[in-house]
């Protein structure tokens, strides 16, 4: 297991090169606390589900370094105000109306809130103190990438996960080219050209969440966090905090079962699997099931460009390192910052009232050419946008704290050397809530 390196002193920027560009102080948009031996932080606009935008994201970035850099802080948590959501997604309408607004200029300063974006989420991906999201409510584009990339990931009854980015003729970006495409088989390109979204324990078995709590039991939570890692000289914090939340950590609930499991788990996999977005439709429309119908109306509907994009930018970054594929993002979203299909999507979906259907170009599947996926995917040809030079040097293929539920490949990895009934056995001496039923699922499946 590669170890994350640690972000000393020295390798800090001088904060004042991290300082908002805002620097009014009655702005509440995110809020910082201690409480024993947690930093916690906040994010504050309730009645935009707490979407960031650029005011946020300078808060976010030196407040962080500022966690790290504090001895007395051992762990830090995420959670977001109002109770309804944990971050909507980044206030994708404003950066468009810029676009709309200033031509160029808009593009470019849409494309620095996207490398602002990314350098905290490489951040957050990279920390040496461990880092709880509390994915309480709606957690969907911007949120996810603050908070998936975490190596604990809090869902409740309440979590709604999605990256819904190709819904605005864009791609599932802050990382989700790399996270996605590490998800079991090919349950992350189908959320990713789809918008599928997840409730609750789903976020659980799909792997995206570490644990599972109910909301009303996040208050004690916290408490129990910052009594214990102010108490605490343990060398492992990142093992102290995951023995904290087992404490309160529940089972899915009476009944449950994995909505993307069993056969539509292998269907999944079978039509996702393909490698270009043509292909992927033609085999929905050949199986001709109520829920390849459904996924087959659904991709037809977003931007032709953004679904072949999409589907080849999950296939890229799933050999690339954290950083790496971050770095590329930046690249990608900056090609969106002037592609007509991004302001049309936001638009018709967003900012018209009531919205209307975009109309995206080109319309349809069949007019996209690889050509066209390989410009995109390619950087900027004189690009104006300065090179993104992340804080942390930390790069990794693989996630290196692992405290979910175990991934299929490491389930069939058991059972390759050793027999079903082993196998189970192997996975039930952790202890752990859905253990069991995630591995029989597994066997039965295979």
């Amino acid at each position: 297991m590669p170890l994350r390196a640690k972000i000393n002193n020295s390798m800090l920027p001088p904060l004042s090169m991290l300082e908002a560009k805002s620097n009014n102080e009655t702005e509440n948009d995110v809020l910082f606390a201690t409480n024993g031996g947690i930093g916690i932080i906040e994010l504050n606009r309730p009645s935009k589900l707490n979407s960031l935008n650029q005011s946020m994201i300078d808060k976010l970035t030196p407040n962080v370094l500022e966690y790290v850099k504090n001895d007395s802080v051992k762990a830090i948590v995420l959670k977001g105000a109002g109770g309804k959501a944990l971050c909507a997604g980044g206030d994708v309408a404003a950066l468009a109306s810029g676009i709309t607004k200033d031509g160029e200029a808009g593009s470019i300063n849409a494309t620095t809130f996207f490398r602002d974006e990314y350098l905290l989420v490489q951040l957050i991906a990279t920390l040496s103190k461990p880092y709880v999201a509390l994915m309480h409510g709606i957690t969907m584009g911007g949120g996810v990438g603050v908070s998936v990339h975490a190596p604990f990931r809090v869902a409740t009854e309440k979590t709604l996960f999605a990256m819904p980015e190709t819904d605005i003729g864009f791609f599932p970006d802050v990382g989700g080219t790399y996270f996605l495409s590490r998800l079991d088989g090919e349950i992350g390109t189908y959320l990713a050209l789809t918008s599928a979204r997840l409730k609750g324990y789903d976020v659980v078995s799909a792997g995206i969440a570490t644990h599972y709590i109910p909301s009303d039991r996040l208050p004690a939570l916290e408490k129990r966090l910052a009594e214990a890692t102010a108490n605490s000289s343990s060398d492992n914090q990142f093992e102290l905090v995951n023995s904290v939340l087992n404490e309160f950590q529940a089972d899915a609930p009476e009944g449950y079962k994995f909505s993307l499991g069993g056969e539509t788990r292998k269907l999944i996999d079978r039509v996702f699997g393909k490698n270009t977005i043509q292909e992927v439709v033609a085999e929905l429309e050949k199986d001709g099931s109520e829920f390849s119908i459904a996924s087959k109306k659904t991709i037809l509907a977003r931007s032709p460009t953004s679904v072949a994009v999409t589907l080849q930018a999950l296939r890229r970054g799933k050999t690339l390192g954290i950083s790496e594929a971050l770095d590329k993002e930046y690249r990608l979203s900056e090609n969106f910052m002037y592609h007509h299909d991004f302001v049309e999507g936001v638009s018709a979906k967003l900012i018209s009232k009531p919205a209307r259907i975009p109309k995206y170009i080109p319309a349809k599947l069949e007019s996209i050419t690889q050509k066209d996926v390989d410009v995109m995917l390619a950087t900027k040809a004189n690009s104006p946008s300065p090179d993104i030079k992340f804080i942390n040097g930390e790069d990794f293929l693989d996630y290196p704290y692992k405290f979910g539920l175990p991934t299929e490949q490491e389930v069939l990895s058991v059972l390759s050397k050793g027999t079903k009934q082993q196998t189970v056995e192997y996975f039930k001496s952790n202890n752990k809530p859905g253990v069991s039923r995630k591995v029989a699922e597994v066997l039965e499946r295979n």
